[in-house]
């Protein structure tokens, strides 16, 4: 597969982003964005209101650090969703020292990573979360 496949089938993926940091989803959209539809929400409500409105992305990227640990709660309605619970996790925290909470939720997801981390390393593993996820389902 070409480089320009390889793209072009990237491109189908929608991403939904969650954070409530401004700049954290300009960062993040401007480095996804070359290789998937990037879809941003700034709170775990807006997240689920464009969920109901029938939407479903191939791999969602929460902030844990959410305003009153939302992160934690819409990490805990996604997993026990039967509709939502197969999406491939992202987790995001500014968190520096994982405590029992933290680390069960980590648990939870797919990828994790500590802020600041490395937008190359973030962009293999969803590529890799979404060839192992979605790969069926191309052939």
């Amino acid at each position: 597969m070409n480089i320009k496949t390889e793209r072009i089938m990237k491109s189908k993926y929608e991403l939904l982003i969650i954070d409530d940091s401004i700049g954290m989803l300009r960062l993040l959209n401007n480095v996804l964005s070359k290789d998937y539809r990037v879809v941003t929400k700034r709170s775990c409500l807006d997240a689920f209101r464009w969920l109901e409105e029938g939407n479903y992305p191939a791999l969602l990227i929460i902030d844990l650090g959410l305003c009153d640990n939302d992160g934690f709660q819409i990490l805990k309605n996604l997993k026990i969703s039967g509709l939502y619970r197969d999406i491939p996790l992202v987790l995001l925290s500014s968190y520096d020292q994982p405590d029992e909470v933290l680390s069960a939720q980590i648990k939870r997801a797919d990828a994790y990573f500590q802020k600041p981390f490395n937008p190359t390393q973030l962009q293999e593993t969803i590529t890799q979360l979404l060839n192992t996820k979605y790969a069926y389902a191309a052939a």
